[in-house]
């Protein structure tokens, strides 16, 4: 098991870079003064001090993808995607991901668009939670079969937040997470915020139930944000997860994409030109697809249409692997 909680270790530091002091960064009491966070071959060198600890309010950064917290330096930290990252000599901190996406298709009879309505709804509706004093935040838990939609349904929110100016975290480890997001709301109390926790199932079997409950509704919640969770096998969540309101107020199931799913995908992906060119029958594509996924739908036009594979060949191939897709399906790298 973990450590549950790093933020008992934290010491507060007085460092200096390029000869300016800056205090009040959280660390941990485990220092080597010879190495800096973001670079093993830095000079950057911290000096532990004693004095009593003094909540931070700002940011530190040296490479404009690792944020540390400070009484100095920068006020706010770019909107963007973040893991939260630990390191000995400073402590929790935000890790900025860069997001490379393909073009995201909301198809017709997949609920992606009804989601991104409610979260916008949401969003608007601030001081009606604050008049009736409540937390203001909400929960969407997303399941259904790997390859389904549920990633892009995490893209679509992160690209939604980013255009909010907001902050999205990945929630990887309950612990660092919880530690990191009470300091960050000290410095930015007002910032939209998203939680992904993907693959949530496999997040409390390692960190144990009582840790995310917490994070949702209990003593390290925090206001003004989404936790969008998702899983594959609903059946592994207890009861207290995925039919708990404060939890998760919606529990949506993401389908293998329909008829008109699939017809819709096709028409938008393949440019017309090449379904001239090589003269391809959009309406046997839609019935030969039945009961394949998104990624499978994907996969099928890069093989035939871009990487020139006989059709036939590929849909029997892509059959096969129907129920064979492991792993991550949106940002995570946790298993790797």
């Amino acid at each position: 098991m973990k450590n549950k909680n790093p933020q008992n270790t934290i010491d507060i530091e007085i460092d200096r870079i390029e000869g300016r002091p800056i205090s009040g960064l959280p660390t941990f009491t485990s220092i080597n003064p010879s190495i800096n966070p973001s670079s093993e071959n830095s000079s950057f060198k911290p000096v532990t001090s004693t004095v009593a600890k003094k909540s931070p309010n700002r940011f530190l950064t040296t490479n404009d993808k690792d944020y540390f917290f400070s009484n100095e330096t920068i006020d706010t930290i770019p909107s963007g995607f973040y893991n939260i990252k630990f390191s000995n000599e400073r402590g929790v901190y935000a890790k900025k991901s860069e997001i490379v996406t393909d073009n995201i298709l909301v198809l017709p009879n997949m609920p992606h668009k009804k989601i991104l309505s409610d979260i916008e709804n949401f969003w608007s509706k601030e001081t009606m939670f604050k008049k009736y004093d409540l937390v203001f935040k909400r929960g969407i838990l997303l399941h259904g079969t790997p390859g389904g939609g549920k990633s892009s349904m995490i893209q679509l929110l992160v690209k939604d937040i980013i255009s909010r100016n907001g902050i999205a975290f990945e929630l990887t480890g309950p612990d660092y997470y919880s530690s990191y997001i009470k300091l960050f709301r000290e410095v930015e109390p007002n910032r939209p915020v998203l939680v992904i926790i993907e693959d949530i199932d496999e997040i409390i079997n390692e960190y144990g139930e009582k840790e995310i409950t917490n994070i949702l509704d209990g003593i390290n919640q925090v206001s003004k944000v989404v936790y969008l969770a998702t899983t594959n096998n609903i059946s592994k969540l207890d009861d207290k997860i995925k039919k708990r309101p404060s939890r998760f107020d919606r529990v949506i199931e993401i389908k293998k994409p329909e008829d008109i799913d699939r017809e819709f995908y096709f028409l938008n992906k393949i440019e017309k030109d090449d379904i001239e060119k090589m003269n391809i029958d959009i309406s046997k594509w839609v019935k030969d697809t039945e009961g394949l996924t998104i990624s499978h739908l994907k996969e099928l036009v890069i093989s035939v249409v871009i990487m020139g594979n006989d059709y036939e060949e590929t849909v029997e191939v892509l059959k096969t692997m129907k129920s064979g897709y492991t792993g991550n399906i949106g940002f995570t790298n946790r298993n790797n």
